[in-house]
Formats: C-alpha cells, sequence, structure tokens
C-alpha cells in the first residue's frame, strides 16, 4: 500500500499530530495521505487548511443519511457547492461518500444523480465506495462511464449479499472488480482506495490478502 486515507478519529483525523507532523510521519513510512473523511459540517475553513498543510488533496463527507424528500437531496447540493468553494480557496477539493441509501430511487429519482446534477464539477467531486453501489443493484461500470469524470476516488471493498449486506475480503465476494476498475480508470478514477467494514480473522490478515488479491488484477 503506498497511499492512505485517513478518517476523524477522537484524535481527530491526524491521529494526534500536527499537520506537519503527519505529513512528516507519511513520508517517513513512505506512504502518501491523499484524503481523510471528516465531519465537514463545522469548522471547515479550519479542517480544509489542516489538509493542505498535511499534504492531503481531498476533504470528504462520508454520510448525511436518507433524505426524506428530493428538494432535501437538492439542498444537501447546495450545501455541497459551498463546501466546494471553501475547500478550493483552502487549496484542497471537496467530496462526498456515498452509501446505499443515495443510490436507492426515492420518488422515481435517483438521489445520487441528483447530487451529482445539481453540483458544481469545479467545486464538488465523488468517492464511488463499490460495495455500496453494489449492494444498491446499480451497475458501478455504467454509472461511471454516464458520469466520467465526477468520481475522483473510489473504496475497493467486496460484496456478499447474505445474511445481510456485508464486506469481505476482496475476491471472496460478488464484486467484479476487473471490468468495475477497468470503467472507473477509463473515466477519470485517480486514486484507488481498499476499504474492509469486517474482517474474518483481523485486519493486519485481510489488509495481506487484499493486497495479494489486488497485485494478482493489476
Amino acid at each position: 500500500y503506498k497511499k492512505v486515507e485517513s478518517y476523524q478519529g477522537d484524535q481527530g483525523v491526524f491521529w494526534g499530530m500536527s499537520p506537519k507532523e503527519f505529513k512528516a510521519y507519511m513520508d517517513e513510512v513512505g506512504m502518501t495521505a491523499v484524503s481523510t473523511h471528516a465531519d465537514t459540517t463545522k469548522d471547515l475553513e479550519k479542517l480544509a487548511g489542516q489538509a493542505a498543510e498535511a499534504g492531503l488533496s481531498y476533504v470528504l463527507q462520508p454520510y448525511i443519511g436518507g433524505q426524506k424528500s428530493l428538494d432535501e437531496w437538492k439542498r444537501r447540493a447546495e450545501e455541497f457547492n459551498k463546501r466546494g468553494e471553501i475547500c478550493n480557496k483552502a487549496g484542497v477539493k471537496f467530496g462526498y461518500h456515498n452509501h446505499d441509501y443515495s443510490f436507492q430511487t426515492l420518488d422515481g429519482q435517483m438521489p445520487q444523480q441528483i447530487l451529482l446534477d445539481n453540483t458544481d464539477p469545479s467545486l464538488v467531486m465523488y468517492e464511488l465506495d463499490l460495495m455500496w453501489i453494489v449492494a444498491a443493484g446499480v451497475d458501478p461500470a455504467e454509472h461511471l462511464a454516464k458520469y466520467a469524470g465526477r468520481y475522483e476516488l473510489c473504496h475497493i471493498k467486496d460484496l456478499q449479499r447474505e445474511p445481510k449486506p456485508h464486506s469481505v475480503n476482496l475476491g471472496q465476494g460478488i464484486t467484479d472488480f476487473p471490468k468495475i476498475l477497468q470503467a472507473a480508470a477509463d473515466n477519470g478514477m485517480k486514486h484507488f482506495i481498499v476499504e474492509q467494514e469486517e474482517y474474518p480473522e483481523s485486519v493486519m490478515a485481510s489488509m495481506g490478502q487484499n493486497a495479494q488479491y489486488m497485485k494478482q488484477i493489476t
């Protein structure tokens, strides 16, 4: 693994370090931190500035929950545009990471498409979670082709549907990664990030197996 994506834990997105210390640590271990998940609803100017200082390129909103109406989804899109302006001023990009709910039809429309259609591409990009779009029954390759250039990062995460949708080691689920990752590369994807939510043995064992799987298909 040469790249890493952070998230907002108890010690913040830099894990108790200052932005400069975090960047120095990444340099020391030979990795690049490209992005972080965070609560972008508050203190975004500060967070975006710190992200830029730490060498990150993206600040991502990971979860907003299912909205009750199409108008609410359109309001979220307007908010995303404003957050994008803040991040652009700091020198980083703002993005949104999907779950399955934004791909589930509401009043005959797909909320993810509302977000994409109502956000400025110069202000808002997207991170596609491959497990959750597959779980929602949407073809990732077709979606990526339709919205070429809007997705710059993706979570490579495999899916098993039973007894309920859950993540497994890469290659042990139903996701057609060779097809999907080629479609992603053809349509503007810049960063491919392995993510896993559940582990059959341990985190480290899954990390090793996932790295081997990725080497076999790339």
